[in-house]
């Protein structure tokens, strides 16, 4: 590929040109629009990234499917749950100096009932503004095929990272979802260092990080590309699993008043 892009256009490229469903056109007007101030990519240079994406995820898949039947967690009712983390790779480039190079990405991704959301990658460095801009355009195209009325009935969750506690956020969150919203700031707290609880927490990250540091990440491409495969692996049976033992999951916890209680399930 011609080197006139940076690699984290290139990563958003190929996270684009899956959620386009593989439509190289869609995916260069898509990407051109989402990010006016980048260089617009032709049909092309998408089709090389995506072409050289999918060699990356091709060569761990056959390591990937043999883990994907793992079921563990939880969630439940007609909610989202939406959460971001940041992935670190890190390769070994020299075994004798232990020399060690470490790429970071911002992931986004949410659980809806038996889907998976995302991944997305957010800015490194996430604003208010910025998180705003994501909910507006992005979060909005993953439920576009969501019926209106299931809409309506949603709740919707995230971490209460400092840019999600905006006032900008939780007045956008206000008016999409009156008092349909967890976090601080909303009308329903969480519970503060209930990793246990969180279905993206206690399940989703931890599996797609298994997963994807099976082997020495290379580069940052090729994180991306394994955390591609990775989120491919989460079928709804597994997030099926995952809805149904929330119940169970916050009756240990009340059970231990608020104490840790893994050790029951």
């Amino acid at each position: 590929m011609v080197a006139m892009y940076s690699v984290r256009d290139y990563c958003d490229m190929y996270l684009m040109y899956g959620r386009c469903n593989g439509n190289a056109l869609r995916t260069a007007r898509e990407y051109a629009r989402r990010y006016p101030s980048r260089r617009p990519p032709d049909v092309n240079v998408i089709r090389q990234t995506a072409k050289y994406g999918k060699r990356l995820a091709n060569s761990q898949s056959s390591r990937y499917w043999k883990t994907a039947e793992r079921p563990d967690g939880s969630t439940g009712g007609c909610n989202t749950a939406a959460g971001r983390r940041d992935a670190r790779g890190q390769s070994a480039c020299n075994s004798a100096a232990k020399h060690q190079e470490r790429w970071s990405l911002n992931v986004w991704a949410g659980i809806l009932g038996d889907r998976l959301l995302g991944p997305y990658l957010l800015p490194e460095r996430l604003s208010g503004q910025s998180y705003l801009v994501f909910l507006n355009e992005v979060l909005t195209e993953f439920l576009d095929d969501i019926p209106l009325a299931a809409i309506q009935g949603l709740w919707f969750q995230h971490d209460g990272a400092p840019t999600h506690f905006c006032a900008p956020v939780r007045g956008w969150l206000d008016m999409q979802y009156p008092g349909r919203w967890i976090e601080r700031g909303g009308l329903v707290l969480w519970p503060p260092r209930s990793p246990d609880l969180a279905p993206l927490d206690f399940f989703l990250w931890g599996h797609l990080k298994e997963l994807v540091y099976r082997d020495v990440v290379t580069t940052q491409m090729d994180l991306v590309a394994r955390l591609h495969a990775a989120c491919t692996s989460v079928d709804p049976s597994m997030l099926q699993r995952v809805m149904t033992a929330i119940p169970r999951r916050a009756q240990a916890c009340l059970d231990m008043y608020g104490r840790h209680f893994e050790h029951l399930l």
